[in-house]
């Protein structure tokens, strides 16, 4: 059997995940970062664009995005970002409005002399956008990356630990 390509082998392994029934239904499927930083006074624009339906009662949620990196020094980023959601509802129409603002802090601890190979932790804040206590809530992520260069290929391996923490209607505590 002949061996793939790099390039083949990669597109494989991404049709795999897409049509992987597991994968397409996870809530954010293909979400991940690199483990590189902007550098000092670097700035990055990041657009995206998520969308989420259920299979049950038919609802589409629409989010178009834009987020802002800074590079604040050589190994460390700052972001913040918007995404503005629109949502559909069988029977109730479209609605939108603005979604919580994101907060990020990325690190990378440790990169090779080549930077063909890389580790960096982030950490992502969705602050609380109601002073009303029984709807606000806080969020939190805290992501591993590891890097690594495979010639014209690259690979990244994130791994994701989130807190979401609702409002609280009884007591009105955080």
């Amino acid at each position: 059997m002949p061996a793939l390509s790099t390039a083949a082998a990669l597109t494989s392994a991404i049709l795999g995940t897409l049509l992987s029934p597991g994968h397409a239904l996870a809530v954010h499927p293909l979400t991940s970062d690199d483990a590189g930083t902007q550098g000092t006074g670097g700035v990055e624009t990041e657009l995206s664009f998520t969308a989420a339906g259920s299979l049950n009662d038919h609802a589409i949620e629409l989010a178009p995005g834009v987020g802002l990196v800074l590079g604040v020094a050589d190994p460390i980023d700052l972001g913040l970002a918007f995404s503005y959601v629109l949502a559909h509802a069988p029977g109730a129409g479209w609605s939108g409005g603005l979604h919580d603002p994101g907060l990020s802090l990325k690190w990378r601890v440790a990169s090779s002399n080549d930077d063909c190979r890389a580790l960096a932790v982030r950490f992502d804040y969705e602050p609380p956008q109601s002073s009303d206590h029984s709807v606000a809530s806080h969020n939190a992520a805290l992501t591993a990356i590891a890097s690594l260069e495979l010639g014209d290929a690259e690979l990244h391996l994130n791994t994701r630990g989130e807190l979401s923490r609702p409002g609280h209607s009884e007591t009105g505590d955080l």
